[in-house]
C-alpha cells in the first residue's frame, strides 16, 4: 500500500538526509524525526502596578494618585489594557500643566511594548515539513506522525 505522494517522499528523503538519518534504520529515523522541536515565542511582557509608579517621579506618582481617573488608570494596569494605559499616559503628559513628564510617558508607553522570549514546544521536525499529514497503517491513524512505514516507503 502506498501512503506518500512522490512530493511526499521527496519531502520525506529530504528530511531525512537534512537531520542525518539517510542510513538509520526507519523505527529509529521516525522517532528521531517525532521528536517535539523547541521554539522561541516573543510575547508581551507583563506589567504591574509597580513597574508603573517605579517609573514616575514621587510627585508625578502622587498627581497622578489624586487625578479623579486614578482607579480607572490602576484597573487598566491590572488588566494589562496596554492601549487604555497608553492613553492615560499620553494625555497626562499633554496636560497643561502635565501630570507626568514626557520621558515618564516615553517610558510607561516602552513598558507595555516590551516583549520577552520564551522557549516552547514546537512541532516535531517531521510534522513541520508535512503539516496535516494523515495515514492509517495497520488500522491506526497516524496524524502528523512519522512511522517506519512511510521512511520505508520513500526509500524504495
Amino acid at each position: 500500500m502506498s501512503y506518500l505522494t512522490a512530493e511526499h517522499k521527496a519531502t520525506l528523503l529530504q528530511l531525512l538526509t537534512d537531520n542525518g538519518l539517510s542510513e538509520t534504520e526507519p523505527y529509529a529515523a521516525a522517532n528521531r524525526l517525532n521528536e517535539p522541536t523547541t521554539v522561541t515565542v516573543t510575547s508581551l511582557k507583563p506589567f504591574g502596578i509597580a513597574d508603573v509608579m517605579a517609573i514616575l517621579s514621587a510627585e508625578s506618582e502622587d498627581a497622578v494618585m489624586d487625578h479623579h481617573l486614578a482607579d480607572e488608570v490602576l484597573t487598566a494596569i491590572r488588566n494589562q489594557d496596554r492601549a487604555a494605559v497608553q492613553l492615560y499616559a499620553t494625555r497626562f503628559a499633554s496636560r497643561n500643566p502635565p501630570l507626568i513628564a514626557t520621558a515618564e510617558r516615553d517610558a510607561v508607553l516602552a513598558l507595555t511594548t516590551a516583549t520577552v522570549n520564551t522557549q516552547a514546544t514546537g512541532p516535531s521536525k517531521f510534522a513541520a515539513a508535512l503539516p496535516g499529514f494523515y495515514f492509517v497503517h495497520e488500522g491506526v491513524g497516524y496524524a502528523e506522525r512519522c512511522h517506519a512505514a512511510l521512511i520505508e516507503e520513500a526509500r524504495s
